[in-house]
């Protein structure tokens, strides 16, 4: 359907039909930019933001609550393209933590910090090792091997742990050695 110039075209409250409930309102009719949710975020900062009233949010993304804690964890703001808007900061750590954690709500911030680290803070690497571990331990399906995933996080995390100390204790030899070299000189 196409509008003429100044033709005000009504938006549906709901999905128009029960078998479309997968479907939410106004999901044919935006693009979206991705919103992760992070612990400073609120409802009314994120829609100052993108320039989008609460009602609209709420009701693309289905949650009634005006507290972001019963809003799913990634949110679909609907693109408008007669402004421009700053979107997340997809580079900073908080961001990376919490992507992943929106994906995978079973780890904790601790698991998720050290698939991060062990891969050098690349989302997509990270991503692509818990995809791989989560799909083997799915592939397994047993208590054992679910308590082999959790171990084998775990193992991963004290990696992470023992290059942290490994890099915290050459750096201290560094600054050693330079103030003994000064106090020789």
């Amino acid at each position: 359907q196409t509008l003429a110039n100044g033709e005000i075209m009504n938006l549906p409250a709901s999905p128009s039909s029960p078998s479309s409930s997968s479907t939410t309102p106004f999901s044919y009719l935006y693009q979206y930019y991705q919103h992760i949710i992070l612990p400073s975020d609120t409802l009314q900062g994120i829609c100052l933001q993108y320039r989008v009233s609460p009602v609209i949010l709420r009701q693309i993304n289905t949650f009634s609550s005006s507290s972001l804690l019963l809003a799913p964890k990634k949110l679909k703001i609907p693109k408008r393209h007669d402004i421009i808007v700053r979107e997340q900061n997809k580079e900073s750590e908080e961001y990376k933590v919490h992507f992943i954690k929106a994906e995978f709500p079973i780890l904790n911030e601790k698991e998720v910090r050290a698939y991060l680290e062990l891969s050098g803070w690349v989302l997509s690497k990270a991503l692509d090792e818990l995809g791989d571990d989560l799909s083997w331990e799915k592939v397994a399906n047993t208590k054992e091997n679910s308590f082999a995933v959790i171990s084998s996080i775990r193992e991963k995390m004290k990696v992470v742990k023992a290059l942290k100390t490994s890099k915290s204790m050459q750096q201290k030899k560094q600054v050693h050695v330079k103030s003994r070299d000064m106090t020789d000189s």
